[in-house]
């Protein structure tokens, strides 16, 4: 149910774009002056394979083994030139990581909302983002199971509000303003409180992905 609604939220924000476009070649035509070749504005939408170092909050193990998730977002573009760009994005991330060992499955999901500022080289089809990101943790579950026993705790206390990373990914463009990415960020600050998970622990998240944007 929940990747259904996943799926009608990420087809809700295509149409959106999709008007949002329609309206700007409007402006284009009523205000010709203005120079809109240099912005872009599009939408995207992957898949998160993340975990987070050390980080044993429940069962006392590393949360070292990877979970899969989603991601999805706006982003907008100013292209400096053919060579460099700035590009902002405002996405929202589910995150977290995961640990099995004799039987015991455990589960850590931090829900964020993620503002990269991304440094933009263009080369050819390809182009590579490197930058800062500032992410606000919406909340954070846990879920362990042993054999038919399973638990769920509705949410887990000692959440860092912020999270603080490094980016570097690359894309590729496709026909019809379509593109595929490839980002991987690098967590600076703790997830939880290290004095509850006993160690510093930190965000790692590969996203694979694909997007929209309204003119190449």
């Amino acid at each position: 149910m929940r990747n259904i609604l996943l799926l009608i939220a990420c087809l809700f924000v295509f149409i959106s774009a999709r008007a949002q476009e329609e309206e700007a070649d409007q402006q284009v035509q009523k205000n010709p002056w203005i120079n809109w070749a240099k912005f872009n504005y599009g939408a995207t939408f992957g898949f998160n394979i993340s975990n987070i170092r050390h980080g044993d909050f429940i069962t006392g193990n590393d949360l070292n083994r990877d979970k899969l998730s989603v991601n999805m977002g706006l982003l907008g573009e100013y292209k400096i030139n053919d060579l460099m760009g700035i590009q902002m994005e405002f996405q929202y991330s589910r995150q977290g990581g995961a640990h099995k060992r004799a039987g015991l499955k455990e589960w850590v999901r931090v829900n964020y909302f993620n503002i990269p500022v991304l440094y933009t080289l263009y080369i050819k089809k390809f182009s590579i983002n490197v930058g800062p990101q500032v992410g606000f943790a919406i909340n954070a579950k846990s879920k362990t199971k042993s054999g038919k026993y399973n638990k769920v705790k509705a949410t887990i206390d000692d959440l860092n509000p912020v999270d603080f990373s490094a980016v570097v990914g690359v894309n590729y463009e496709l026909p019809m303003h379509l593109f595929l990415s490839a980002r991987y960020a690098l967590g600076f600050t703790n997830v939880f409180d290290p004095r509850e998970v006993y160690y510093n622990n930190q965000n790692r998240v590969l996203q694979i992905g694909f997007g929209w944007k309204f003119k190449q």
